[in-house]
């Protein structure tokens, strides 16, 4: 089974620490709220899923905190008086400046992100565990004028995006470069293809068009010249019947070019209609003199 594109982003999303202290502690304070962590004597517990998660918070924490600690089964051990210190300044931790919120909404994505493959559409979303931190990925969102919008499901709030271009920003901001480029490789494809689908679709409609015009022409030539004979028109439009009825998915700009010296599309379209009001004229007197 091929990977998720979601699995790709949170992947390269794992892969980056920030550099400054603020913003470690703003990216586990997402991880610690989203894991729904809690404090033991000695122990601090996170749910083990997603284990990328538990252990991106880990890993900042040894780079963020010159303590002893030691991690396993969604636990981390060590000195109480150390993980209480960590404890504060993680819960203590709000992402107000720019460079926080990103770190904020990366933690919150490691944890409960999701995106659909760009080549099929475009929804990305982070569902919350509860209504407080639905709001703070709102807040942090809106801090980077990026419009989100917000849905229960399951008794959780969902904290989504379907803009493309919306979606693309944050990808950028979170750091997720690889995902970005991506997407906006399949952005391209998909412009693309609407675009052919498009033409598609109107040369198809056109094409109809001219089949259900040629074959009007046709019924109504062959009903005039059955009736009358083909002695009746003026050279002019015998022709031009017996090149319709030989030619009956020609253009009017491909029949024109079958006459010699060749014909441009308006005279050929002239002659056509000038059949056809002949062809009606004729059926119009036929009718009245059955009644």
């Amino acid at each position: 089974m091929s990977r998720s594109f979601s699995a790709g982003v949170k992947e390269e999303l794992t892969e980056r620490i920030d550099s400054a202290r603020h913003c470690r502690l703003a990216e586990m304070r997402a991880i610690w709220l989203m894991q729904e962590g809690r404090r033991e004597e000695g122990t601090l517990c996170l749910r083990r899923t997603p284990l990328a998660a538990v252990r991106k918070f880990f890993t900042i924490l040894q780079k963020a905190f010159t303590i002893d600690a030691d991690y396993g089964d969604g636990r981390i051990t060590g000195d109480p008086a150390d993980l209480a210190e960590v404890c504060r300044a993680v819960e203590g931790a709000l992402p107000g400046r720019s460079c926080c919120r990103r770190a904020f909404l990366r933690g919150l994505f490691l944890c409960a992100g999701t995106m659909n493959d760009p080549e099929k559409s475009y929804h990305l979303e982070i569902v919350c565990r509860d209504a407080r931190l639905a709001g703070e990925a709102e807040e942090a969102l809106r801090g980077e004028e990026l419009h989100a919008h917000r849905t229960s499901r399951r008794g959780r709030e969902i904290v989504y995006i379907k803009d493309a271009e919306e979606i693309v920003r944050l990808l950028g901001y979170m750091q997720a470069d690889r995902a970005l480029l991506a997407m906006e490789n399949a952005r391209v494809v998909r412009d693309v293809r609407g675009r052919i689908n498009r033409r598609v679709n109107i040369e198809t409609a056109n094409i109809g068009k001219t089949v259900d015009a040629a074959a009007r022409q046709i019924i109504a030539i062959e009903r005039l010249l059955k009736k009358s004979g083909p002695g009746e028109l003026p050279p002019a439009l015998r022709e031009m019947a017996a090149l319709r009825i030989e030619n009956p998915e020609a253009t009017l700009e491909e029949l024109g070019a079958m006459f010699d010296p060749p014909l441009g599309k308006s005279g050929v379209n002239h002659r056509l209609r000038r059949l056809m009001k002949i062809a009606e004229e004729d059926e119009e007197e036929e009718n009245a003199e059955s009644v």
